[in-house]
């Protein structure tokens, strides 16, 4: 009789320290996954800020140059005109 107590007193506390061991496996592998996810947001937060810093750039860029294009073509046009009045 005390043998089977003891047999299932052992049988308790191995199952108890394998489930234990399950869950523990378990919460890690979940701290990896939310890690991981996480990791994955702020990559695309930077690569986002990125992306809007890089378009910002472009834009006045973009806006320095057509200031400038429009500027030569004013004094190509103001040019073109005294050419013509002296012409006459």
């Amino acid at each position: 009789m005390d043998s089977c107590i003891a047999y299932f007193i052992l049988a308790a506390t191995g199952s108890i320290v394998v489930l234990l061991t399950v869950i523990f496996i378990i919460c890690r592998r979940f701290r990896r996954i939310v890690r991981e996810k996480n990791r994955g947001i702020i990559r695309g937060l930077k690569e986002q800020d990125s992306l809007s810093k890089e378009l910002d750039r472009v834009r006045t860029e973009k806006d320095t140059l057509e200031k400038s294009f429009d500027r030569y073509i004013c004094q190509l046009t103001v040019q073109s005109q005294a050419n013509r009045n002296n012409e006459q």
